[in-house]
């Protein structure tokens, strides 16, 4: 069955996983695949979204606004990178492409140029980063997400240079519940320490 639906697209991808995943023993690399679904799943379903297509080591997914998108990718990387401190370049990262566009559903594959511009951009996003397309852009609600132009790009494909754009992201700190912290400063001490000495003399 085939329907034609305004759509906002979430494409995920796993950062250089190749090297990594070679390194793996196959059962701990399905078992690092799996969670990795769930860990999507999750938290594209708290966003009202859903994965609709696997691919390779990261995802299609479909959501009811480019809001609720930027929401779910800006937790999934604020939360990849919590769940990893200490691991540097050895972590597991995504990179993320917003885009929104009408899309053809079709027995569970998305066709139409907003899924094709999605690829395209994703070329070119860094890991840990959000990027998002022009329409994206324009849908997202500014005041819950900020953003930023990364560039205009020449894409194949496409007649015209497109803009695309950033999600900058905050990302939240541990806080640790009664704990104290002591500050000392010693510029000066033994000026200090000599002038207390005579007073007391």
């Amino acid at each position: 069955m085939m329907t034609l639906r305004t759509t906002a697209i979430m494409k995920t991808d796993i950062r250089s996983s190749t090297p990594t995943f070679c390194a793996l023993p196959e059962v701990e690399l399905g078992a690092l695949l799996q969670e990795h679904h769930a860990f999507v799943a999750r938290l594209a379903e708290a966003h009202e979204g859903r994965i609709v297509k696997p691919e390779g080591d990261g995802f299609w997914l479909v959501f009811p606004s480019v809001t609720s998108a930027a929401l779910a990718a800006m937790r999934m990387q604020e939360d990849l990178r919590l769940a990893q401190p200490g691991k540097g370049d050895d972590r597991l990262a995504t990179r993320i492409v917003l885009s929104v566009g009408d899309v053809l559903h079709q027995d569970g594959a998305l066709i139409g140029d907003a899924i094709v511009l999605a690829a395209r951009i994703e070329a070119l996003t860094p890991p840990d980063e959000i990027y998002l397309s022009p329409a994206a852009w324009h849908a997202v609600n500014q005041g819950e997400v900020r953003t930023a132009l990364v560039d205009t790009f020449t894409l194949k494909g496409f007649t015209e240079p497109i803009p695309v754009y950033r999600i900058e992201q905050t990302h939240r700190t541990h806080v640790i519940v009664d704990q104290y912290i002591m500050m000392a400063d010693l510029w000066g001490f033994s000026s200090f320490a000599e002038a207390a000495s005579i007073t007391a003399v």
